[in-house]
């Protein structure tokens, strides 16, 4: 980040409270401070140099070096501002406040030169009692930079009552450095204000969803995406799908069907497959099974799909629409993966037997056992299919199905 600096003691007023300067001097810097305000760049860099081949006394110098590191940061050109600085630090005779000056200056543009380490070197040698809120700010910046988030998160903390107030970029840095520091209590309350400053930032309802899912806090994680979600704030793929799961976890399935259908009226999703797999979960969760049916027979209009097809077996079977089911199984069973399944194997026993084709479900209770022999329902099946087997031996019209 590239920033411009007022450097210190360059502002109005401060040559005249500036001590040990002569007449000529005071003048001359006067001259070069109107120039400079005025945006004669060009002319105040002329009478600097012309003023610093002279002899001037120690402040002279250092507030030329001053002005002359101004000029070039107004520009954005940081390496020769610092440069500027440097010399003037070499001076034995500079008191305190020059010197501190001089280094709150130098960790300014330390830090506009992206050099994080060095900026934050400078920031702490000269104390906290002695920087303002501005240089708390860039002092937090450079150390999330070097990774020491304790230390930023302290030096960033006054971001949360600044007037004006700070920036989302800012309040950004904030909320990493207390994420990274682990200070749960804090990002929770950072969050919320946020969220207050901008209601409409998704990103920000999901951050303070997923600090609550990491506490276990799932009621309070489902209440806030939800409450986002109501306020039309979820956009993404991503806060949808988390909703829904949350949602389903909270035992609210009619609700994750609502929010699903609705992301898929919108185009909010990219998956039509799995989105239509989803709603129907979530119905038949919700127990609504002709909805489920009706939402699996839509999405293989659009896409043939094994999965589906599956799901909608299973709900045509708990329906008891056999025919239906039988028919869906026919199709499932022209795929060899599926066709050695004994699950399809079992529903083809049980749908056949209920259109009462007896041959046809111990034909399938015969496949089955071939791969099966000790499974259980199978067993229980023959026992079923036993007297309806022995029947066959007479001329019912049932035994020919």
């Amino acid at each position: 980040m590239r920033m411009v600096f007022l450097l210190l003691m360059v502002i109005s007023g401060c040559i005249d409270a500036a001590p040990g300067l002569t007449t000529s001097e005071h003048q001359r810097l006067s001259k070069v401070e109107q120039r400079i305000e005025t945006g004669e760049f060009s002319n105040a860099l002329q009478t600097l140099t012309l003023m610093e081949k002279n002899s001037v006394s120690a402040t002279a110098f250092v507030i030329s070096r001053q002005m002359l590191a101004r000029l070039y940061a107004d520009k954005g050109q940081y390496q020769q501002a610092l440069a500027a600085l440097l010399a003037a630090n070499k001076l034995q005779r500079l008191s305190s406040k020059q010197r501190d000056e001089l280094l709150l200056a130098r960790a300014k543009l330390r830090y506009a030169l992206a050099q994080w380490a060095k900026s934050a070197a400078l920031f702490e040698v000269l104390g906290w009692s002695k920087l303002t809120l501005s240089d708390q700010l860039m002092l937090g910046h450079s150390l999330l930079k070097l990774g020491r988030y304790p230390q930023a998160a302290k030096a960033l903390s006054g971001l949360e009552k600044a007037q004006p107030p700070a920036t989302e970029v800012q309040l950004q840095w904030l909320l990493l450095a207390r994420q990274k520091a682990l200070q749960s209590s804090q990002v929770e309350r950072l969050l919320r204000k946020m969220l207050v400053a901008f209601p409409l930032r998704e990103r920000y309802w999901l951050q303070l969803t997923q600090h609550y899912q990491r506490r276990d806090d799932v009621s309070k994680a489902t209440t806030v995406l939800h409450s986002a979600y109501l306020q039309g704030v979820l956009k993404s793929e991503v806060a949808i799908r988390k909703l829904v799961g949350l949602l389903l976890q909270r035992g609210a399935p009619i609700q994750a069907s609502e929010v699903i259908r609705s992301a898929i009226t919108e185009k909010l999703l990219n998956d039509p497959r799995q989105d239509w797999q989803l709603l129907a979960k979530t119905q038949i969760i919700a127990k609504d099974y002709v909805a489920a049916q009706h939402t699996l027979e839509q999405a293989l209009r659009l896409s043939d799909n094994v999965i589906n097809r599956k799901m909608l077996v299973s709900v045509l079977l708990y329906r008891q629409h056999w025919q239906a089911a039988h028919e869906q199984l026919l199709l499932l069973a022209k795929d060899p993966m599926q066709a050695s399944s004994i699950e399809l194997q079992l529903q083809l026993i049980s749908a056949s037997y209920h259109l009462d084709k007896i041959q046809q479900a111990n034909k399938y209770l015969f496949q089955a056992l071939s791969l099966a022999p000790q499974n259980s329902t199978l067993k229980q099946w023959q026992s079923v299919l036993k007297p309806r087997r022995n029947d066959c031996n007479s001329t019912s019209v049932e035994c020919t199905k």
